[in-house]
């Protein structure tokens, strides 16, 4: 990755082709896509041909819901990859790892964007966060410590309702709905 000698640029369509010397800053930011050679149905990338392997295809994927998330992402995604058959990893350019399944991505970035304005709002920095569950995310700190826990009081009980002679027919529809 990043190495002007043996990595490849992929332009718009796919095609790969050698970073020459004026491109190499513009390069620089942007992001990796790590795809594994040996991948089930990848054919070797070669330069001046599509690049075609389901690994890279799954990252530009999560590169592409990432960009329509947050638009600003395209700046701090540093590297993408499949870790495993049924999982990506993103990191970032601040160092943060986070797990992704392949599937219900916009979910998860959605997820990720929240605990990464999140974080900043509260000076606590992420170190990684694995966004395949729908709720009890798991996250790790930076400092290794356990996120601020903040307590939230239970409700006041509301005051139960008057009661009438007799209830009206949408108050006892709603009652045996409800019960």
């Amino acid at each position: 990755p990043r190495d002007p000698d043996s990595g490849l640029l992929v332009d718009a369509s796919g095609f790969a082709f050698p970073c020459a010397p004026g491109q190499l800053d513009a390069a620089l930011a942007l992001p990796v896509i790590e795809v594994a050679p040996d991948a089930e149905g990848a054919k070797p990338v070669v330069s001046g041909q599509r690049v075609q392997n389901p690994q890279y295809d799954r990252g530009m994927a999560l590169r592409a819901t990432a960009c329509a998330v947050s638009p600003d992402s395209a700046g701090w995604i540093d590297t993408i990859r499949q870790s495993r058959e049924w999982a990506m990893e993103m990191t970032s350019r601040e160092g943060l790892s986070a797990t992704f399944g392949v599937g219900d991505q916009e979910r998860q970035m959605e997820d990720l964007v929240s605990i990464i304005d999140h974080a900043r709002v509260s000076g606590q920095p992420v170190a990684s966060v694995n966004l395949i569950p729908r709720k009890h995310i798991p996250v790790r700190m930076k400092d290794d410590s356990a996120p601020r826990t903040v307590t939230v009081e239970d409700p006041e009980p509301a005051a139960a309702p008057q009661k009438t002679s007799s209830p009206s027919r949408r108050e006892s529809d709603l009652k045996q709905l409800l019960n």
